[in-house]
């Protein structure tokens, strides 16, 4: 017995509300994901370098990524850019209204801080007092506001 042709069932149109709903979906504009890109190939591209010099004894090859040629210095950006982007895609964080918390002892808070300013959030890093005051700084200067805890 021949089979019948499937047929797709029409969908009907959707409603005004429905058409707000769906353009509230989280995901990127194309204005966000232009602003990805272009931190996407400033960060991560750094060299990588075999180190001919050392002997290895079980004939392993050792290789060195240059991670602090990245815009804030740190591997972190890296880590940062992709945990970002994965919130803001979500819907979970938006730029000009999340505020952004981390706490930090040094090179993660101002990637952080640097990440955050570039994106256009604000950001609050919470370091220990006992902190070389560079490393504060460092942080203050991308914009972060900078809270120390007691450092026991």
């Amino acid at each position: 017995m021949p089979r019948e042709p499937f047929r797709r069932k029409r969908q009907p149109l959707p409603t005004q509300k429905q058409k707000r709903v769906a353009t509230l979906k989280p995901g990127l504009s194309a204005s966000r994901r232009r602003v990805y890109a272009a931190l996407e190939k400033r960060i991560g591209n750094t060299p990588l370098y075999q180190v001919r010099r050392i002997p290895v004894p079980n004939g392993c090859k050792i290789f060195v990524k240059e991670e602090y040629r990245n815009p804030s210095g740190s591997h972190y950006d890296r880590v940062y850019l992709g945990l970002l982007k994965a919130l803001e895609t979500e819907g979970r964080i938006i730029p000009g209204k999340t505020p952004l918390i981390e706490t930090s002892s040094g090179n993660a808070g101002i990637s952080f801080a640097w990440l955050a300013k570039k994106l256009g959030f604000s950001s609050e890093v919470i370091m220990p007092a006992n902190l070389p005051s560079a490393r504060v700084e460092g942080a203050r200067v991308q914009g972060a506001k900078i809270r120390l805890s007691p450092a026991k």
